[in-house]
């Protein structure tokens, strides 16, 4: 109610100065109707006495406006008063005296036109008989006749202005009505929504503004729902993540330590604790980085890369590990290609790649990275595999924070949701882009896509 009470207030605001405004139009608007209609009369007794000054012509005059409630006073040049509607008084010879006269330019004018201050409004015009001033026509009229067609004016104004003014405030009160109860169902959803009940029902179909703004509050509820509940998902995931490597680690730690383990399987199992300490050490250097992207801490230093050597480099460390796991590592990588790249983050991101690669990889399998210039000077930076894939509908979703796109996968397929969410968000802080491809039991590619640059001793700034 409180936004229709301001309505209201506008609105009466608006009326009062459109009505005001209008109501000094009409009333000036008939005061001069009043004074021309004076004039004209004035002029046209002017005109026939031109034609015929002499006493008849004046007494049809006066008798003329016997009838009505105007009079009119005749002089001579001089301003003594030959014929007149009215009593003849010193008072009149006064007034007459006093008032104003035209010259023979003017012809006819209003001489009082004060309705308010005086008693009568009074015209006069000049009577010229053979191009020389005769004498004078005087009109005179009440003024309570213009100040009663303003009274009247005034009260028909009242009356429209009350009833627009009831008439506004009917429309507000129905129009608050009709907006301030889907807002407030709005602000009960909100409310919920804060409270943590994602379930919320509105009421309200409309397809006004209001619908769009119910329709925003049931995605924004679908969407916290949905953040609900990967959350719990990536808590639920996280926590399983990190006990299951604590459970080895503190069990091989235990056999390791009894008198009667041979010395060959305590190297095993100190290996294995090795392993797992390794992998909560990814693990938790991920959700580092998870937490500076939250807090826009997480930033990338741009500088001149030699990305041929960087990747021959690189795979040529990573192939002794996937040699263990009983992977190939192929490499495509043309040569004098330059890019500009934050080094840690590009390494970051390749690593991230290749350890998705491989997780999803079986034995006697290959992984493929390969480097190209495509036909626009881009360079297309590529991942593939030949693993498990997966299915079409899960591709819109595989950089998504927290998303996994088998929730029920073994700790040996399974990540934990996270690297490729990073690897989408270091790929957007140096303004390139990804994209994916996968078939279910054929593979995944992953393209990346950077503009090229100049060897660090060129002249020239990037190409791309």
């Amino acid at each position: 109610m409180k936004i229709g009470l301001l309505f209201l207030v506008f609105m009466v605001m608006i009326q009062s100065v459109l009505y005001f405004a209008l109501y000094w139009t009409l009333a000036d608007d008939r005061v001069d109707e009043v004074f021309n209609r004076l004039v004209q009369q004035t002029e046209s007794h002017a005109e026939a006495l031109a034609l015929d000054f002499s006493d008849m012509t004046m007494s049809h005059v006066v008798l003329m406006e016997q009838s009505t409630a105007e009079d009119v006073v005749i002089t001579d040049g001089e301003k003594q008063i030959l014929a007149s509607s009215m009593d003849p008084s010193e008072a009149l010879e006064e007034t007459v005296v006093a008032f104003q006269l035209p010259d023979e330019n003017q012809g006819s004018l209003m001489i009082e036109d004060n309705w308010q201050g005086e008693e009568e409004i009074a015209s006069a015009a000049l009577i010229s008989v053979d191009e020389e001033t005769a004498g004078y026509v005087f009109m005179l009229a009440p003024s309570d006749q213009i100040a009663g067609t303003i009274d009247q004016l005034t009260v028909q104004f009242v009356i429209g202005g009350l009833l627009a003014i009831a008439l506004s405030v009917v429309t507000v009160y129905f129009l608050s009505r009709v907006i301030s109860v889907p807002l407030r169902r709005m602000k009960t959803a909100t409310d919920q929504l804060a409270r943590g009940e994602m379930h919320v029902t509105l009421g309200y179909e409309g397809q006004d503004e209001l619908g769009e703004l119910e329709m925003a509050i049931r995605r924004l509820a679908q969407d916290l729902e949905k953040l609900k509940k990967d959350r719990n998902e990536f808590l639920a995931g996280i926590a399983h993540e990190l006990k299951t490597p604590l459970t080895y680690v503190k069990g091989y730690a235990d056999i390791a330590r009894k008198p009667e383990t041979s010395e060959t399987d305590r190297l095993r199992y100190i290996g294995i604790i090795e392993e797992e300490a390794a992998s909560l050490s990814r693990l938790v250097g991920e959700l580092f980085d998870l937490a500076k992207l939250d807090s826009n801490e997480f930033t990338v230093e741009m500088d001149d890369v030699d990305l041929s050597g960087f990747l021959t480099n690189f795979c040529e460390e990573a192939r002794g590990v996937l040699r263990e796991k009983e992977i190939s590592l192929v490499t495509h990588v043309e040569e004098g290609l330059w890019t500009r790249a934050d080094l840690d983050r590009l390494t970051q991101v390749l690593r991230n790649l290749l350890d998705n690669a491989v997780r999803y990889s079986e034995t006697d399998t290959t992984v493929t990275v390969e480097a190209r210039r495509d036909t626009e000077n881009r360079i297309q930076l590529s991942v593939s595999d030949e693993g498990i894939g997966m299915a079409k509908h899960h591709l819109p979703y595989v950089f998504d924070r927290l998303y996994r796109v088998d929730k029920s996968r073994s700790r040996a397929k399974g990540g934990s949701g996270i690297g490729l969410s990073i690897v989408k968000s270091i790929i957007d802080r140096h303004g390139w882009s990804i994209a994916i491809h996968s078939e279910v039991n054929q593979g995944t590619v992953l393209t990346v896509t950077m503009p090229e640059g100049r060897k660090r001793n060129g002249k020239n700034s990037d190409r791309g």
